[in-house]
C-alpha cells in the first residue's frame, strides 16, 4: 500500500509553481551540459590510440551525453506531471463562483505568475489588495475542495521558507 501525502489547499495550489521551477532548472542544467560537450576537444600525445584513461575525450562526452538523456528523461516525466496538475488544477478554480478569485488563482497558480504580474494583469494599484483577494480566494476554494489533496508529483518539495512564492 502507497502512502500518499496530504497537502493543504495552498501547498496543492503551488506544486505547479515548484514543478515549474524544478523543470527550468533541469533545463538550464540540461544547456550547460550542452555547452560543456562543446567544449571537449581531441587531444593528441604520445600514447598509443588504443590506450584509454580516465581523462580521455571519448568517456567523457559519453558521459555528458548519459547525463544529458537522464536529465532531458527527468525533465520528460515531470513536465507530463505538470500537464496533469495545472489542468486537474484549473478544472477545480473554474469551480469557483467568483470570477475575480477565479482569475486570481489562474494568474498565481496556474500561469504561475509573479505577484507584481498578477497585480498588473487585474489591473490592482496595492499588492496587498491582490493580497487579500488572494486570500479570499482560497478560502472560496477550500470551501469548495476542501483543505485536503493528495500529492501529484512525489518528489517534489512543497514547503517554502521563502513566503513571496506562495
Amino acid at each position: 500500500m502507497q502512502n500518499k501525502e496530504i497537502l493543504t489547499a495552498r501547498e496543492y495550489l503551488n506544486q505547479a509553481f515548484y514543478l515549474e521551477q524544478k523543470i527550468l532548472d533541469k533545463t538550464l542544467d540540461l544547456c550547460k551540459l550542452n555547452s560543456d560537450i562543446l567544449k571537449c576537444t581531441q587531444s593528441y600525445g604520445d600514447d598509443p590510440p588504443q590506450q584509454h584513461n580516465d581523462n580521455s575525450t571519448e568517456i567523457k562526452i559519453h558521459n555528458y551525453i548519459d547525463k544529458c538523456e537522464k536529465i532531458k528523461a527527468e525533465i520528460i516525466e515531470e513536465a507530463d506531471a505538470l500537464l496533469v496538475l495545472k489542468w486537474e488544477m484549473r478544472k477545480k478554480i473554474l469551480q469557483i463562483s467568483e470570477p475575480k478569485f477565479q482569475n486570481v488563482l489562474i494568474y498565481r497558480h496556474w500561469h504561475c505568475h509573479k505577484w507584481s504580474k498578477v497585480k498588473a494583469e487585474m489591473g490592482y494599484k496595492d499588492i496587498r489588495s491582490v493580497y487579500r483577494v488572494h486570500d479570499k480566494a482560497v478560502l472560496a476554494f477550500i470551501k469548495k475542495h476542501g483543505n485536503s489533496f493528495s500529492k501529484i508529483c512525489n518528489n517534489l518539495t512543497t514547503s517554502n521558507p521563502d513566503k513571496s512564492v506562495i
